[in-house]
């Protein structure tokens, strides 16, 4: 589990050095939903893709 700070911020990372983050939503965790979503929303909308683990599985599985 990451925190959202440290999701973020590799987010943020990853996206500088040119990459397309994917962020499994069930591993990021927060003490409060509202500041959660809301965080999630943000990296989806400006860094990556926040997705569910199923489906992150499920494009991994398709990659070669």
């Amino acid at each position: 589990m990451l925190d959202k700070r440290m999701c973020r911020a590799g987010a943020i990372d990853g996206m500088q050095y040119g990459f397309r983050v994917i962020v499994p939503r069930e591993y990021v965790e927060d003490r409060a939903p509202g500041p959660h979503e809301a965080n999630l929303f943000d990296i989806d909308a400006k860094y990556g893709d926040v997705m569910s683990l199923e489906e992150v599985l499920k494009y991994l599985q398709g990659v070669e």
